[in-house]
Parts: structure tokens; C-alpha cells; sequence
């Protein structure tokens, strides 16, 4: 009887194992598929997140400024409050005060001067700079090769005496 059982443990280890092993395969599949569908529709799931993202870094633009507009009511308060207590007979500011700065004071100076430097946090989205330049540069590559093999028209080569760009769609 003893003997059943270790082999039914076995028996119960190799099912779990190789379950184990079927919904890993069952995830790569679909892992797999949803890269492909991703490297398919890439652009349409770009589209699809720009409002987002515009939303987003409008949303986090205001809360940059409201922080600093926060910060800076905060330092008048403290000022006034600061104020008062030397007001009181035998008050010292210094030592009755509130605190002379509060631990987010630097980062917030900071907050202040990057959004005096840029005003609005740009939303991320594609800057398409490497395609650019890659397309330019496959179309200069095309237009030397046309040039080299007497191809380009003379239109192109009055354009490109001229200094003009000429594309080649």
C-alpha cells in the first residue's frame, strides 16, 4: 500500500510538472502575440495614447505650478506667523518661531526655476528624430547613387546645384 502511494505522489509531481510546463508554453504563445500585435498596430497604439499623454503632461504642468504657488503662500504665512511671534513680549523669532525652512524648500526653488526656464512639461510623445534623420539620409544615399549613374534629372541637378533638397518618394 505504502508503495501505491509513493508512486501516486509521482504520479501527482509528473501532472504538476508538466502543467507546469503546458500554461508556460501557454504564455510564451501569447506573450509572443501580443509583441506581434504590438510591433503591428505600434502607430494606431500611439494614435491611440496622444490625448493621454497631452492630458497628462497638461496635468502635471498645472501641478508643478500649483506646488510653487503653494510653496510661496506657505513662506508669506511663515513669514507673518514669524512676524507675530516677535511680537510677543519676550518671543524671539529665532527661537519661537516656526522653522526657518521646511525640508522640500530646495527641490521646490528648484520646481520653480525649471518651470521659469520651461513653462510647460511636454508630453511624451514620438519625437521620430532617428526616422527623420535615417530618411534623409536614405534619400541623400539614393540621390549620390542616381548622380553617380547619370539617373537624376536635370531638374534634380539644378536642384541640388541650387543647394536645394531633393526628394525622391
Amino acid at each position: 500500500m505504502a508503495q501505491n502511494s509513493v508512486v501516486l505522489k509521482a504520479c501527482l509531481v509528473s501532472v504538476a510538472s508538466l502543467r507546469a510546463t503546458a500554461a508556460g508554453l501557454r504564455v510564451e504563445r501569447a506573450q509572443a502575440e501580443a509583441d506581434t500585435f504590438q510591433a503591428d498596430h505600434a502607430r494606431e497604439l500611439l494614435e491611440e495614447r496622444e490625448a493621454e499623454a497631452r492630458n497628462l503632461a497638461a496635468n502635471l504642468t498645472a501641478a508643478g505650478l500649483e506646488a510653487v504657488r503653494l510653496n510661496r503662500a506657505y513662506l508669506a504665512l511663515r513669514t507673518e506667523i514669524d512676524g507675530l511671534v516677535a511680537a510677543v513680549p519676550g518671543a524671539t523669532s529665532r527661537a519661537d518661531g516656526p522653522e526657518p525652512t521646511h525640508p522640500w524648500e530646495p527641490q521646490l526653488r528648484s520646481l520653480e526655476r525649471a518651470i521659469h526656464e520651461t513653462p510647460e512639461i511636454p508630453p511624451p510623445l514620438p519625437r521620430w528624430a532617428g526616422l527623420d534623420d535615417r530618411r534623409e539620409q536614405d534619400n541623400a544615399n539614393r540621390i549620390e547613387r542616381q548622380r553617380r549613374r547619370g539617373e537624376l534629372s536635370t531638374d534634380d541637378q539644378a536642384k541640388l546645384a541650387a543647394g536645394r533638397v531633393v526628394t525622391i518618394d
